[in-house]
C-alpha cells in the first residue's frame, strides 16, 4: 500500500507533521449515508456513493512540522503538487521516498 505525509494546511504551522501508510483501499464512506451525522449527504446513494474513505495507520509523527518553505527547497518536492497552491480537497501523489523527510 502507499506511504503518505500528514499535511496540516489550516493551522498556525503549515506543513508536514507525519508519516502513515494507507492500511485499506478507499471504500465509501459510511457517514454519508446517516442521516444524524453531520457528513450525511442527501444526495449520494448505496449505489452512487459520492464520498470514499481510506483507512490509515500512522508510522510516526515528526518531533517538528517540516514547514511549507523547507519542502519548496527539498529537491524530491519540486513540481509537486504538494508544494503548490491547492483547494481545501485536493489531494496528490508524492515522488518517492525522500529519506531526509521520512
Amino acid at each position: 500500500m502507499d506511504e503518505v505525509l500528514l499535511y496540516h494546511a489550516h493551522c498556525a504551522e503549515i506543513g508536514v507533521v507525519g508519516h502513515l501508510k494507507v492500511a485499506r483501499s478507499p471504500s465509501p464512506n459510511p457517514l454519508q449515508f446517516d442521516a444524524r451525522s453531520p457528513y450525511f449527504d442527501p444526495a449520494s446513494s448505496q449505489t452512487l456513493p459520492r464520498w470514499t474513505a481510506v483507512d490509515l495507520t500512522l508510522f510516526g509523527a515528526f518531533p517538528q512540522v517540516i514547514p511549507l518553505t523547507v519542502l519548496k527547497m527539498t529537491a524530491a518536492f519540486i513540481g509537486s503538487a504538494l508544494i503548490q497552491k491547492a483547494s481545501d480537497s485536493q489531494y496528490c501523489r508524492l515522488p518517492g521516498r525522500n529519506g531526509a523527510l521520512i
